[in-house]
């Protein structure tokens, strides 16, 4: 048996009315110190770099590691997990890195957060959308979050970008706060032997919703920029999203085809013997902002809470 952690870390933002939008809570530094030591103690020296996880850690039989595109990993996880030897990835999107793609549900909580109300065409001419009450961010980003989902992604995401600006927020400054530069990951990977890069596609798609090109494209020149960013091409993959309305077995046939030994979804689950046969489709087990004390790591690994679902 084993299992994938998965924790998203995020700032500590000052958000007006004492509330993130986002679903996905910060994670406190203090309670994933104490899962790091937990799984320390558990794995002891099995502990290796075998799989990675996006945005997560995995620890997989007698293999773990850490993934996160935070520009703070280094001066705040990176010190822990060195500590307890754990071998940990940053999973990489180079149109984030390179600045020439937005995080648009970064984008949509800060527009939300920012505006009382602002001005979107969903799809039937523009209106405008009330965000004054938590209740009306809420909706607002759902609504936001809904249209990605059900037209063109690209389109939808330069939507909300333009819609931002209007407002004074502006997405791209939202990336170059949150995402490590190219110097910043050479620096990490030439200076940290526990440090890896893997591959979470060139600019972050549903992957499921891409004809074959743009998946081809998606996994074979993302794989292609971060080998150019540490000297060596990715074997681990994380598909964006991850859910299984966003990877499926045309997906995990396509990582595989593409020389990634692992891939992980957002599905959840504990692994066994039955995902060998999938290495290309892992599930894993959310920590994220709602389950960082040590007694919910503990029941979750156990893979009991699953066993309801």
């Amino acid at each position: 048996r084993g299992f994938a952690l998965a924790e998203h870390f995020g700032h500590n933002w000052s958000v007006p009315q004492g509330v993130r939008v986002m679903a996905t809570r910060i994670a406190n530094s203090g309670n994933w110190r104490g899962q790091v030591q937990h799984i320390g103690r558990r794995a002891g020296a099995m502990v290796s770099a075998l799989a990675v996880l996006a945005f997560a850690m995995l620890i997989a039989f007698a293999l773990a590691s850490y993934s996160s595109t935070d520009p703070a990993l280094n001066t705040a996880a990176a010190p822990v997990f060195r500590k307890h030897r754990i071998p940990y990835t940053i999973f990489v999107t180079p149109g984030f890195v390179e600045r020439s793609r937005t995080m648009w549900w970064e984008t949509a909580e800060a527009l939300t957060r920012a505006a009382t109300s602002f001005r979107f065409d969903f799809g039937n001419g523009a209106e405008t959308v009330r965000s004054f009450s938590v209740g009306e961010k809420w909706l607002a980003f759902e609504r936001l979050a809904a249209f990605v989902q059900q037209t063109d992604e690209d389109t939808a995401v330069a939507a909300i970008d333009q819609a931002a600006l209007t407002c004074g927020v502006d997405g791209r400054k939202i990336v170059d706060d949150e995402i490590m530069t190219e110097a910043e990951l050479q620096d990490l990977t030439t200076s940290d032997p526990l440090a890896r890069l893997g591959a979470h596609t060139l600019t972050h798609p549903n992957l499921a919703r891409v004809d074959a090109e743009r998946l081809h494209r998606e996994m074979q020149q993302s794989r292609i920029r971060i080998a150019d960013y540490c000297g060596r091409p990715p074997t681990t993959f994380a598909y964006p999203y991850g859910s299984k309305h966003a990877v499926g077995p045309r997906e995990a046939s396509a990582a595989k085809n593409h020389g990634y030994v692992a891939a992980v979804t957002t599905q959840p689950g504990v692994l066994s013997a039955a995902n060998a046969d999938k290495p290309t489709l892992l599930p894993r087990v959310s920590l994220n902002g709602h389950y960082q004390k040590e007694r919910y790591v503990r029941a979750l690994i156990s893979g009991l809470p699953f066993r309801l679902m």
